[in-house]
């Protein structure tokens, strides 16, 4: 454990979730030496817009320094409130499994006039079918670890670009200017990994993931 570092580490979780599935990966962050908040917030019955400023508050009352690890939806999510709030900034964040890009498997869903608005909800519309902001915000560095494991029922059922993490192609994880590496996972995976875990850590500490 380096107790040299003190800065935390704020969890985002993807949709469906709780950030109860995060824990295993904070507990890799606290031994690393940071601290750890949980932003949690419904993720289909409430608007992106009020998330987006529910997260924003929520930052605010974070002390800084501190940085985004960012699940999935987690990380559409963060994108769009740094680019609203533009006071929050120089920081860093890790964006996992993230379709930035929009996602395949969302608007397969989307496309079953009785499934898609009652399990994607308030995250359709400018997150899961068409991405978030395609640019990064200034004065933000972010990282994005991608899965190439295509193990997952939403291969089997929706059948994403290959490669992907089984949900998540991996060109749909894929910014501008953004820092991008792929990692053998599946996409539920990837928030049990030493290999993410570390590559993250690397990340927050350098701004690089080699």
């Amino acid at each position: 454990m380096n107790s040299s570092i003190n800065k935390t580490v704020v969890m985002v979780h993807g949709l469906w979730m709780t950030g109860l599935e995060l824990g295993w990966m904070a507990k890799k962050f606290k031994k690393f030496g940071y601290g750890v908040e949980f932003f949690r917030y419904p993720t289909v019955k409430v608007e992106l817009t009020q998330n987006i400023d529910n997260f924003a508050n929520f930052l605010n009352n974070i002390e800084k320094p501190y940085y985004l690890f960012c699940h999935s939806l987690g990380g559409v999510l963060a994108l769009h409130t740094l680019h609203r709030h533009t006071d929050i900034n120089n920081l860093r964040m890790v964006a996992v499994g993230t379709p930035f890009l929009g996602s395949h498997t969302a608007r397969k869903i989307a496309e079953i006039p009785w499934l898609g608005p009652t399990i994607l909800g308030g995250s359709m519309d400018n997150a899961l079918l068409n991405g978030g902001p395609k640019t990064l915000p200034d004065n933000i560095e972010v990282g994005i670890i991608a899965g190439n494991n295509a193990v997952g029922i939403s291969r089997l059922l929706f059948a994403p670009p290959l490669p992907n993490d089984g949900t998540v192609a991996v060109a749909e994880t894929k910014i501008a200017n953004a820092q991008h590496i792929e990692v053998n996972n599946n996409h539920m995976g990837l928030v049990f990994s030493n290999e993410v875990a570390a590559l993250s850590h690397k990340y927050f500490s350098h701004g690089r993931f080699i």
